[in-house]
């Protein structure tokens, strides 16, 4: 469950990048951000299934803090999504 906070927390985010991307998003940054947002989907989907009912339920995150329309904001937050995942990832791992 807690590797399924996660996904949903980066799948949610990548779905509002999208969903309200800042002016000057480059077409690669765009596809950068949907390939992401599919990863992060199928990681949400694949905890889903296998926890079943054990699974949390989908939850709900407030992201007010960062302005979507500001492109430094919505990278300095992916980056840190992501290094807070790996992190947790190594982690938990030993």
């Amino acid at each position: 469950n807690y590797a399924f906070v996660l996904e949903q927390l980066e799948a949610r985010f990548y779905e509002l990048v999208l969903a309200n991307p800042y002016a000057d998003m480059t077409a690669m940054e765009m596809q950068l951000f949907q390939d992401l947002r599919n990863h992060e989907v199928t990681h949400r989907a694949f905890y889903r299934a296998k926890l079943g009912s054990a699974g949390i339920p989908d939850l709900t995150f407030d992201f007010s803090s960062i302005n979507f329309k500001e492109r430094t904001d919505v990278l300095e937050a992916s980056r840190m999504f992501a290094e807070v995942g790996t992190a947790a990832y190594n982690g938990g791992g030993k």
